[in-house]
């Protein structure tokens, strides 16, 4: 350590300087690329999940579509046997008996035709009437139906009460118009409505094509893959058709996808890195999985880190130029510049040093020199600000106190007892008693949004008892933002201000809307009333704080507005607008995250 103290400022500059820009520089390239692949994997991840939540809607539309079909199939299917109740109690050797019978047959293959033509995501419908007759919308349908009397298929929809029941998807030889393609099968018992006597089974075909033609349209030709597992972990239906109707063949993934601890996952799969994402479909019991292959998201931060590494070099070699040079004419300077900032140091501002230089030292010693001078100047308006905020705290306890709205809500109180009405008596002296606790706060300055919130409730609750056919109103109030800080009595002389130079002198029914958000780092708050309103001069004045010398009408908005700038500053405080006639809107702003001083 002192062989480094003896060396020239020069070299040690240099000896600083070169670690500084080194390792920061490897650091910045390290967390750059952290940071940039994860940003743009939390990204993925947003859009996957918004992708299958569209998915699920679209699957989820398509069942309850088919759905639907159903339910009007039963529906037109009790229509068309009740239009024929008297077919089947005529003889069966009647001549017109087998011509009512094929225009009644006719009839149920109209209703599956057009149930067809109005869904048309349902593939197939077909219809199995208790006497083993089929109707069908494509004749293919027809082909095993021995097959199909004895099928798992009829016998587990013949133990439901009418309830549709969904079977997974499936490629099987019976009730499908294409033996080599995969469909999931709506079936019904259909029930007569009247009689409660089955008429027989309704079974819809849905391709599993159409279930997965849903990926394509969602993902519009996206670097992933869509495929769908069902409660037993078999793959129903794949973006692309590898592994269909098998097991999911990755171990993990699938005890993953059993347990549905998470959404995300990131995993080695057939020796490549993926980010797999999966969504439950809670209706069919399925979730839906996406992999996405993370060597694709990750391309552009290796491009990124290069960029980096390249500019951060480039900038090491220019500092250690810069430094070089600059460091030889640094030292006597700086020395001298030292030795005035000690002073400054130990309290003494008035220093008088003389630097002719136009160099970063000669500057640094004129931006000093200044900053003495400014500092200076901020202690004296230091002091004046605490002054003017003391008489701020003495005006603010004055406003506290409004002896003639307290003389007004003991005045009500005592009409009220008097008139026998206990309870509202009650009330207006706990919304007077809250009012005074929040106003006082035991003498702090600054309390919660929701506290203010509640203080002007309880202002309100007197004034609406007092004037319940002059005005009513409204408050929305951010729930996010109800635990923000702001200077205490910051709303509640605006509402006053609404209700008495606002609202009362219209001689009409007013509303007051009070708001409270937030936008962006600010907090928003607007006092809004359809009153007379007030002319631009009146506004002009208020702002310009020569209204309360006039007079002392709008005292509490002038108020309002200075001590918001005096706690905030110049960029905060309130804004007017107003229209005679209509109303005004009264804004404040005062920025977000208030810390009591």
């Amino acid at each position: 350590m002192a062989w480094f103290k003896n060396q020239l400022i020069r070299n040690k500059i240099f000896m600083v300087y070169i670690p500084l820009i080194i390792v920061p520089l490897f650091i910045v390239g390290y967390l750059s690329n952290r940071v940039f692949t994860e940003v743009i994997i939390d990204k993925t991840i947003m859009n996957t999940i918004d992708e299958s939540h569209l998915i699920i809607t679209r699957m989820n539309n398509l069942i309850n579509n088919s759905e639907s079909c159903s339910n009007i199939v039963l529906r037109e299917l009790n229509n068309v046997y009740e239009a024929n109740e008297k077919l089947f109690q005529n003889p069966k050797d009647d001549l017109q008996f087998e011509s009512k019978k094929n225009e009644f047959r006719g009839q149920i293959r109209s209703r599956l035709d057009f149930a067809l033509m109005v869904f048309p995501e349902v593939e197939s419908i077909a219809f199995l009437d208790t006497n083993s007759y089929i109707y069908s919308t494509n004749d293919n349908l027809e082909r095993e139906l021995e097959q199909a009397l004895i099928s798992p298929l009829l016998r587990s929809i013949d133990k439901t009460s009418g309830t549709s029941i969904w079977f997974p998807v499936q490629i099987r030889d019976y009730l499908v118009s294409n033996t080599k393609q995969p469909v999931i099968t709506l079936g019904k018992k259909i029930i007569n409505i009247s009689t409660q006597e089955m008429l027989g089974y309704l079974i819809l075909n849905v391709k599993e094509s159409t279930l997965s033609s849903i990926f394509d349209k969602t993902v519009q030709g996206k670097q992933t893959g869509y495929y769908i597992v069902d409660n037993s972990g078999i793959i129903v239906s794949p973006q692309s058709k590898m592994n269909f109707l098998q097991r999911e063949p990755n171990e993990t993934l699938r005890e993953w996808i059993y347990l549905g601890k998470t959404d995300t996952l990131r995993l080695k799969i057939a020796g490549n890195n993926k980010l797999v994402t999966s969504t439950v479909f809670r209706k069919m019991g399925w979730r839906l999985v996406n992999e996405i292959p993370l060597k694709e998201l990750t391309a552009d931060t290796k491009k990124l880190t290069i960029i980096v590494i390249v500019i951060g070099i480039v900038c090491l070699v220019f500092a250690l130029l810069a430094a070089g040079i600059l460091s030889r004419y640094i030292a006597k300077p700086l020395v001298n510049l030292t030795r005035s900032v000690n002073t400054i140091r130990q309290g003494n501002l008035d220093i008088q040093y003389e630097n002719d230089s136009s160099d970063e030292v000669g500057l640094l010693a004129a931006r000093i020199k200044y900053m003495v001078s400014r500092i200076k100047d901020l202690i004296d308006n230091l002091k004046d600000e605490q002054k003017k905020k003391r008489e701020y705290e003495l005006a603010l306890m004055q406003a506290q106190v409004k002896p003639h709205f307290l003389y007004n809500c003991l005045d009500l109180i005592y009409v009220l007892s008097d008139m026998g009405e206990s309870r509202e008596a009650r009330d207006a002296t706990k919304a007077l008693a809250d009012f005074y606790r929040v106003s006082l706060s035991r003498g702090h300055d600054i309390i919660t949004i929701d506290r203010e919130i509640e203080n002007v409730k309880n202002y309100l609750y007197i004034q609406k008892v007092r004037y319940s056919n002059v005005f009513d109103f409204e408050i929305e109030v951010e729930e996010a933002i109800v635990g923000q800080k702001i200077p205490k009595l910051t709303i509640q002389p605006l509402v006053e201000n609404a209700i008495y130079h606002g609202i009362k002198p219209k001689r009409s029914f007013g509303k007051l809307i009070i708001r409270a958000f937030r936008d962006q780092d600010k907090i928003i708050l607007k006092v809004i009333d359809d009153g007379v309103g007030m002319t631009e001069d009146t506004i002009k004045r208020i702002l310009a704080y020569k209204q309360q010398e006039e007079n002392r009408t709008t005292f509490g908005l002038t108020n309002v507005d200075e001590r918001i700038k005096l706690y905030f500053g110049e960029s905060y405080g309130m804004t007017i607008k107003s229209e005679v006639g209509k109303g005004t809107d009264i804004t404040v702003v005062i920025p977000a995250n208030v810390v009591e001083a």
